[in-house]
């Protein structure tokens, strides 16, 4: 049913994501649940529980977290959130649990772009380049070859960079070892 291992095996939130339970400041309140959705509130929004963080109680703060993710990715409308935990919010949580235990493949990646494009790549937040070296075109345009993840190509992709990709990770692997190689020679 969960597609993360944190909420896996988990008999109450199977039980709130078949919709026949719920967490709550009145029900289900010390579960140990609820220490998990905690957690994966914190994967979220690592601020999201500043006070007591993921201490296993259902209280005032992570009730307004819940409320908060529900507004925030689920979309519910402010004035219609209850701040208990019910099947949307565990199978989003359990998503982005899923989502962050796994860890992103690497790719080389050649990003194009005009020269202040390539300026406001370096300011660009949520981008993790591994390795990047930049390089001026003949059309007057410049270009970084860099390892990232595929989100980070997701992200230049849709702003405004053409970005060439390559995830083949035997490939990726003989050419990072090159490189590495080249660099550790030079030192």
């Amino acid at each position: 049913m969960f597609e993360s291992e944190l909420f896996r095996d988990d008999p109450l939130l199977a039980a709130i994501a078949n919709d026949t339970d719920r967490i709550s400041t009145v029900r289900n309140q010390f579960d140990p649940a609820v220490r998990k959705v905690q957690l994966a509130l914190l994967i979220w929004e690592p601020g999201s529980l500043p006070v007591a963080g993921a201490d296993g109680e259902y209280g005032s703060e992570t009730a307004g977290a819940v409320r908060r993710f529900k507004i925030e990715v689920i979309g519910v409308p402010p004035d219609q959130v209850i701040a208990d935990v019910g099947p949307q919010t565990v199978l989003r949580l359990d998503a982005i649990a899923a989502e962050h235990e796994q860890p992103p493949a690497l790719c080389a990646m050649r990003i194009t772009g005009t020269e202040t494009a390539m300026r406001e790549l370096t300011g660009m937040g949520g981008l993790s380049l591994v390795r990047a070296t930049a390089t001026a075109e003949s059309d007057g345009r410049h270009s970084v070859l860099a390892y990232g993840s595929a989100q980070d190509v997701n992200m230049l992709s849709g702003n405004g960079f053409e970005v060439a990709v390559l995830c083949d990770t035997a490939v990726l692997k003989q050419r990072w070892d090159t490189v590495s190689g080249q660099i550790e020679g030079a030192l």
